[in-house]
């Protein structure tokens, strides 16, 4: 009766009957059978129950452990810790003072770097004016593929970067540059070769993203920028055009003799709001871009965190872009592409007992063969 418990306490919190729900959501907590994602969003509703924020705290930080890659409980959590934490003062340069400094701020768990807080304000005219802005981690370069260096940008805060598929071909490791000097492994996770879009996993969150634009498409005429990773901005815009593009898709006055360092940066308004990623996609007489529409990436990454949830163990393949099955048993090639996976290139193969579970086709081939 756990799971049934659970959805009473739901449809009893949507109904505003938080005793009720209260007492039957932690009835079906109980269980030990109540795992990972149903006990994640069973502690979401059970939140909902009381007013007390160190009580909603809690039952997130509980969701967190029972979800760790649910990105509701962690959107929720940070604007929960967000709440509780006075907004900084804006820095004014203070007079000259014996005082001692200030107390640093509280720490933000979801700030770059394991959240450590700012130093104090310096008390010092002289140091005061001397003070260096701190670059904002959206925009990351991209080395290790096959095409030189390329851009990417962050889709949600806990480390998902969006990129060109050209720009990391079928390597499955590449290495980010953060503005500020420091080198990250990044993993590539999914591709999207018919979409130019790829996404690399990296050990890093941060505390806010660019805003994406609401609109579902790009009007001509509209003033575009591209934004490098060396905060080098292009500007251009939405290009008329007699022909419809592929939906997703819209075209730019962006030329493909830019640097290659653009490619895979994001697209923004006059606003500076992300409204898509620029890709080498171009016409075949302008050689004028295309950028690919921060919706269909949005989409594409739901795609992929729904089949990750699924199935957390498939094994990247490089050369289709897709999370394999066949990988994930042990088997050596992708059952998508057929193509070879790195780890069993030196491998001495033989054949797999489960194969014809992952390659139907060639099981149907080997018995045509032994029924002649």
């Amino acid at each position: 009766m756990s799971l049934q418990d659970i959805q009473n306490g739901i449809a009893a919190a949507q109904q505003g009957n938080y005793r009720t729900a209260d007492q039957l959501l932690r009835q079906g907590l109980h269980s030990e059978e109540v795992v990972g994602n149903v006990r994640a969003v069973a502690l979401m509703w059970l939140a909902t129950t009381n007013p007390s924020i160190e009580f909603k705290i809690q039952c997130y930080q509980a969701a967190l452990q029972a979800d760790p890659y649910n990105a509701d409980v962690k959107t929720g959590l940070g604007e929960l810790i967000a709440s509780q934490t006075p907004p900084p003062n804006q820095y004014q340069e203070p007079p000259p003072s014996t005082s001692p400094p200030p107390s640093a701020a509280p720490r933000d768990p979801f700030a770059v770097g394991g959240g450590n807080a700012p130093p104090p304000p310096p008390t010092s005219p002289e140091i005061s004016t001397t003070a260096q802005k701190v670059p904002r981690l959206w925009e990351f370069g991209i080395r290790g593929g096959p095409n030189g260096v390329g851009t990417g940008f962050l889709i949600v805060r806990d480390g998902l970067v969006a990129t060109s598929r050209f720009v990391v071909g079928t390597t499955t490791r590449v290495i980010l540059e953060t503005r500020d000097g420091r080198e990250l492994d990044g993993a590539v996770v999914r591709s999207y070769p018919e979409l130019d879009l790829a996404f690399i996993k990296i050990r890093l969150r941060v505390s806010t993203l660019r805003d994406t634009s609401p609109s579902a498409m790009v009007l001509p005429g509209t003033p575009l920028i591209a934004d490098d990773y060396t905060e080098r901005q292009i500007h251009g815009q939405c290009r008329e055009t007699l022909e419809v593009p592929t939906e997703g898709w819209f075209p730019t006055t962006f030329s493909d003799r830019l640097p290659g360092a653009f490619t895979g940066a994001p697209i923004l308004d006059d606003e500076e709001d992300v409204v898509g990623m620029l890709t080498r996609n171009a016409t075949r007489n302008g050689g004028q871009l295309f950028g690919l529409h921060i919706s269909v990436i949005r989409r594409k990454f739901e795609e992929y965190y729904t089949e990750t949830r699924r199935d957390p163990e498939r094994l990247y393949c490089g050369t289709c872009g897709n999370l394999s099955k066949a990988g994930e048993a042990g088997l050596f090639y992708c059952e998508a592409c057929g193509a070879l996976f790195p780890f069993a290139q030196k491998l001495h193969r033989t054949p797999h007992p489960q194969a014809h579970l992952y390659y139907p086709q060639q099981s149907t081939d080997e018995n045509e063969e032994a029924s002649t």
